[in-house]
């Protein structure tokens, strides 16, 4: 038979954390909301490599005084409860006082804290619930946390995590949960060194909605607002326009907390199934209010579910209240002719911005420049500089045309330049050239009717030919090679 041991501490804290912290957006999840439990107005989230790396936050809430903050890593110390009957009021976001104890058993921690009262403020390093290091040091005011390394002393933690970012993409969508239920606060979150979203915190709800969804979501947005018997909504309705095939879009906050809450997103849905079609869901955005006494929000280890005292009462409350503000409104959009033509205007004068070429920026330009210029001046040192220019700049006079088609078809040279004189120079240059139609990459029976052709043309006719040619050494190859004829009796 078994003894039965009691665990070690450090054995209790991983345990513990393997039901706080499954994920990186777990951790930042806890430490937002303690964040928005100091009453923080603006919060700073950054994550490197989807937040395994590094997890950063930064408020600028109340901060923590320096003889509790050792205190705030223990198993069950909070500043939120005192006794059991606390729980059935409490108001804040956390309250079990086992977030800090859990990441920093499976992390590096660093706090960084000061009070508004203190001239400086301390500096506090955790690594795998171990304390390394406590220190004065100037600060602003607010806390700092840092989180390295997420799960580097549970490696069976850490290989089941998915990649960096799938991962960041869990913690993107919690932080657009967070500034949802809190207008009020401003969110910034960045990932990699780069800015994903910023919220001003004016209180505007339908503006964070616009930053995160787009102008069409937040363009088919109506107004709720509903208050009886002790329960208050108020938040957005999408009109059925912005239906979407899943329940993605249901967003549901119970007294400033993002929960998942089965009861209210069916009355929500019976509330709009008049008017959406089978298999579709509503977008919504509901901020109910509720005495704490009404519901139990201690029934979830992430405390994303909660449980209602009259669950049938909340039910039927959120289904009047939807129901009420759609069957009021308009579903059938009205379009007058000013604003068909605002819109064809808009689009017309879209599609001419769209012809103007965009300059480019001016490092780009420059180093373009600086490269053209380069490229000019070895053309210059090539001794077969003459015939390239010649090329390149497309001087084709008349006697430049019939020196290349002499080139191209050897066999009528005498007859195309027996009624002009070459000049030293060009005559140099096409007797040091040596090119015959054996050079040519590509001769096909094409070839062969352009010289049919060419036999049977008028005098007056003009063979104009354009290549590039690659110096190799003192020889030249053909790279490219492109054969007209410009008929003039043939003009439009």
């Amino acid at each position: 038979m078994r003894e039965i041991r009691v665990l070690d501490s450090s054995t209790i804290d991983k345990i513990a954390a393997g039901e706080v912290v499954e994920r990186p957006a777990s951790v930042v999840k806890e430490l937002v909301e303690n964040a928005m439990d100091s009453h923080a107005s603006a919060i700073t989230v950054e994550i490197r490599d989807g937040g395994i790396g590094l997890i950063r936050v930064t408020d600028d809430g109340d901060g923590i005084e320096k003889s509790q903050v050792s205190k705030a890593f223990y198993r069950h110390a909070t500043s939120k409860i005192q006794t059991a009957e606390d729980l059935t009021r409490v108001m804040s976001l956390g309250f079990r006082g086992e977030a800090l104890s859990s990441i920093c058993a499976v992390a590096q921690v660093e706090m960084i804290t000061r009070t508004k009262d203190a001239l400086t403020g301390i500096r506090y390093v955790i690594e795998g619930g171990a304390e390394k290091s406590s220190e004065e040091i100037g600060a602003p005011e607010g806390t700092t946390v840092i989180v390295r390394n997420l799960f580097f002393n549970v490696p069976a933690r850490r290989k089941f995590l998915k990649t960096a970012q799938s991962e960041a993409g869990h913690v993107a969508d919690l932080m657009e949960h967070l500034a949802l239920s809190h207008p009020s606060v401003s969110f910034k979150l960045m990932i990699n060194g780069q800015l994903k979203f910023h919220t001003t915190g004016n209180g505007d709800r339908r503006e964070i909605v616009y930053r995160i969804y787009g102008r069409d979501i937040a363009g088919e947005l109506v107004p709720i607002e509903r208050e009886e018997n002790g329960y208050h909504v108020n938040g957005l309705l999408g009109t059925p326009v912005i239906g979407r095939a899943n329940r993605n879009f249901e967003h549901t906050f119970i007294n400033g907390r993002y929960i998942k809450s089965a009861v209210i997103a069916k009355a929500a849905e019976d509330g709009y199934k008049p008017y959406l079609m089978q298999h579709k869901y509503p977008f919504f955005l509901l901020d109910i209010r509720m005495e704490p006494d009404m519901l139990d929000v201690n029934v979830h280890p992430a405390k994303m579910e909660v449980r209602f005292h009259q669950r049938m009462t909340v039910s039927d409350f959120i289904y009047r209240a939807v129901s009420d503000v759609l069957s009021g409104k308009e579903m059938i959009k009205e379009v007058k002719l000013s604003e068909k033509e605002d819109r064809e205007a808009e689009r017309v004068q879209r599609r001419e911005l769209e012809r103007v070429p965009v300059p480019e920026p001016f490092e780009k330009t420059a180093r373009l420049l600086k490269e053209s210029h380069e490229k000019e001046e070895r053309l210059r040192e090539e001794p077969l500089c003459l015939r390239l220019l010649l090329i390149r700049k497309k001087l084709l006079t008349l006697e430049n045309l019939r020196l290349q088609s002499a080139v191209l078809f050897p066999e009528y040279s005498e007859r195309i330049l027996q009624t002009e004189t070459l000049s030293a120079e060009i005559r140099t240059a096409m007797s040091s050239r040596r090119t015959s139609t054996s050079l040519l990459r590509n001769r096909s029976s094409s070839i062969s009717l352009m010289r049919k052709s060419l036999q049977k043309m008028p005098e007056k006719n003009t063979v104009c030919w354009d290549r590039s040619l690659t110096p190799t050494g003192s020889s030249l190859s053909v790279t490219r090679c492109s054969l007209s004829i410009s008929m003039p009796h043939m003009r439009k």
